[in-house]
């Protein structure tokens, strides 16, 4: 997939080294190799990994199938640490591209709407616990809306609650 296509790129990327643009082929291989080559070959190899053993299992094949199926499914979740290395080269980029105050701008843009998706996964969980949790005789929070309000009044109530 694409991080294989990155590693070929990255054998032929240039650096700067002491404000000097190196474009040494062999140059460049060896800083690549002795930086982040290491990890991108281990991430290309568990998502490898983890294709091959996604599509060992399914519906009706034995234990082993389903446990190498289970395997795959955690390596794709080892293979979301790409996401650092996807954020330092935003980070790069946005170094040479935006001013130091659109950068500012920006990073408080950022985490304002982390924060408002925080809360926003808080409120889905409690109204998820409001509706769900309980037995059936049980009057929820939420019941008192069911008739009177639509499902995005219950959500900003509970997002409302999640603020305060």
């Amino acid at each position: 997939g694409y991080w294989a296509l990155d590693i070929a790129l990255r054998f032929s990327t240039g650096f700067y080294k002491d404000g000097a643009l190196i474009t040494s082929r062999l140059d460049i291989a060896r800083r690549y190799i002795r930086t982040s080559c290491p990890p991108d070959v281990f991430f290309v190899a568990l998502e490898s990994l983890s294709v091959a053993f996604l599509t060992v299992g399914g519906p009706g094949v034995n234990d082993m199938h389903t446990h190498m199926s289970q395997l795959g499914q955690a390596i794709k979740l080892l293979l979301l640490l790409r996401i650092f290395r996807c954020a330092w080269i935003f980070e790069r980029l946005t170094e040479r591209i935006l001013s130091e105050r659109a950068r500012m701008v920006f990073a408080f843009s950022s985490i304002v709407a982390l924060m408002l998706w925080g809360i926003h996964v808080v409120a889905c969980l409690w109204w998820f616990i409001g509706r769900k949790v309980g037995t059936h005789e049980t009057r929820h929070w939420t019941d008192g809306f069911d008739r009177a309000h639509t499902k995005f009044d219950q959500y900003i109530v509970a997002y409302h609650w999640t603020i305060a």
